[in-house]
């Protein structure tokens, strides 16, 4: 069993984040599976009962930023027994890095309510378009708490 099964118990909420084993391996997972359909090489990716990292390199803008950032909270809606209405959007690292990029490309509210509605469709229509892959992604990283490049790219070249 691997460590985040191990230490967690699903269906705790804490500071309003979702305790639930899968969330985290489907938020990172999204994340990778955005980052390299938008050209990034994922290097690795890792979680723990602490929370979780993609690591990424390639291709950079404030679009592809928008794209990634926004993918893990998104990817957590796809999780098995997820309860969104007790999520949000997180107040983490993801919520800065995304209204980091919206203030790169926004032209003002309209704009930038208008760029945010647009990505969040365009992420949500590809995860669940790859929901299949998402899922294997997830339960890879769920069970061995840690996926580099390469078992990444044995995955998403088997799908």
């Amino acid at each position: 069993m691997s460590p985040i099964v191990a230490d967690i118990i699903p269906g705790l909420i804490r500071d309003g984040y979702s305790l639930n084993p899968w969330m985290t391996p489907y938020h990172e997972s999204a994340h990778a599976l955005i980052a390299h359909r938008c050209g990034r090489a994922v290097s690795s990716l890792t979680v723990s009962q602490h929370g979780g990292l993609t690591r990424s390199e390639g291709p950079s803008s404030p679009e592809i930023g928008l794209l990634v950032a926004l993918a893990g909270d998104r990817g957590e809606l796809l999780a098995p027994s997820c309860l969104p209405e007790l999520i949000g959007f997180s107040s983490g690292q993801d919520q800065v890095d995304a209204e980091q990029c919206l203030d790169l490309i926004a032209r003002g509210p309209l704009d930038r309510e208008w760029i945010l509605a647009n990505v969040i469709d365009q992420v949500d229509k590809l995860l669940v378009d790859e929901r299949d892959l998402l899922h294997r992604i997830a339960k890879q990283l769920l069970q061995r708490g840690r996926l580099d490049g390469y078992q990444l790219r044995r995955l998403l070249e088997a799908y």
